[in-house]
Formats: C-alpha cells, structure tokens, sequence
C-alpha cells in the first residue's frame, strides 16, 4: 500500500511493532494474549504481529462459498438492487469489505456505508478509486485507522480493532474506514461475527457476485462452527458465540 496515500491524514496507526514498513514474515512462535478476561495462544511473527488466526491452504475451498444474497448485476445495477434490501431490512450497520465493493457503494448508493474495509488493492493489484481517496473520505466525515494484516490471515489487532469500531458505530452512528496494510480478504470473518444481528456486510465474489451476507445468530453460528473445525482459537467461542 502506498504512504503517500494517507500522507497528511489524521488517520490512526493501530500496530505493535515501530518498524510499520517492514515485509511481513512467516517465522513465527506461540504466545498467550489477552482480550478482557479471556486468554488464548496465538502465533506471533518475528516482528510482533500477533496472528490470531492463519488458514491453512487446503482449508480455503470452505470460504468459497457465498454467503448471503448473491447480486449478479454489474453496477449500478446491483447497487440500487442493494438500496431496495437496505430499504426493506434496515440494517443497523452496514460493512463493505473489500475496495471495489466500497467504491461502488459510495459511487452509485443513496446510502453511506458505517464502515470500510480496503487494502487499496483489487486481485492483489493496486486499486485507485476517486470516492476511496483520502481527501473523499475525509469529506464524507470517515474516521481513518491504519492497521497491519498480512495474506490469509486475522490478526489479534485486526480483531480488535474492527470489534472497537463496531462499537463506535452502534453508539455513536460515526463512520470509519480500517485500511488494511496487508490483506484484507479474512476480515470478513470478524466482522460477520462481531456486527449486530440485521447487519449488512457486503463483499465481491471476484468476476461475479456483490454478496450481501446478513448478520444473524444462524449464520454466525454456521461460521463459528467452520472456525472451530479448522482451529480457530477455541477461547473465542466462549466469549463471541
């Protein structure tokens, strides 16, 4: 991700190590963290990142599968399809993960989204949009953290801080954007299980789909079910299930 893009912003770098430019490692070991009361053993890479969770290769044909309502229309189509739903649901907070999902959502919806979640990159490919640039955001009064989240995995900061934002939003009714210095793919997983129940998180199936996925105490559980199969810290259970 490019340091220019939020050079100049007043955006929060949420990260543990001083050196936030560094490449992210594979080399880790385990250690216990610590979220409230609850403790639990994840792997921590040689530069401080805390992973909470890393899947494994042959577990990712288990997240191939859409989750939600499918939107097969290219935009703007799918997105005034999106209106009526938002219209007819009412949605306590809306999530978009992933950049093009975000910029078509503030391009072509009557709504804004609570909350964004963007890599700046599409495919793996830089990804410049006119409605993500800083100064947009800034204008539609987003709130700006920064934080580091390497491929196929969630960390214990990604965690956290998508928990705490949510939080803000549902007392506050503010809005924010969690840029991710990394990947971004995975952090659909706490945001699907930290949202109020009613809540839209919305992602792109690649080539074909926006896919609106609704917050409910099935889906939530479905998901918590396919976490814990393919190890998942087994502490979360106890607290977010």
């Amino acid at each position: 991700m490019s340091r220019l893009w939020f050079q100049g912003l007043n955006a929060r770098m949420v990260r543990p190590s001083n050196n936030h430019q560094r490449r992210f490692s594979s080399q880790t070991e385990t250690r216990t963290f610590k979220d409230g009361e609850v403790y639990f053993e994840g792997e921590v890479d040689i530069s401080g990142e805390n992973i909470l969770f890393r899947l494994k290769e042959k577990d990712r044909k288990l997240f191939k599968v859409k989750i939600g309502i499918p939107l097969f229309d290219k935009p703007p189509s799918s997105i005034h399809k999106l209106d009526r739903l938002i219209l007819d649901f009412k949605p306590e907070v809306i999530i978009c993960v992933g950049d093009v999902v975000s910029s078509n959502f503030l391009e072509y919806s009557r709504f804004t989204p609570h909350i964004l979640i963007i890599d700046m990159k599409s495919l793996r490919e830089e990804f410049k949009s006119r409605v993500l640039s800083g100064e947009s955001l800034l204008r539609k009064e987003y709130n700006i953290t920064i934080i580091q989240n390497p491929p196929s995995v969630i960390t214990f900061n990604a965690w956290s801080s998508i928990k705490s934002i949510i939080y803000d939003v549902v007392n506050t009714r503010s809005r924010h954007v969690l840029i991710v210095d990394g990947e971004e793919d995975l952090l659909y997983i706490p945001a699907m299980l930290l949202a109020p129940e009613g809540s839209f998180i919305l992602y792109g199936y690649p080539g074909e789909a926006l896919v609106v996925s609704i917050a409910s105490r099935y889906v939530k559980n479905i998901l918590w079910d396919v976490l814990r199969g393919i190890g998942f810290p087994e502490t979360f259970f106890e607290k977010y299930s």
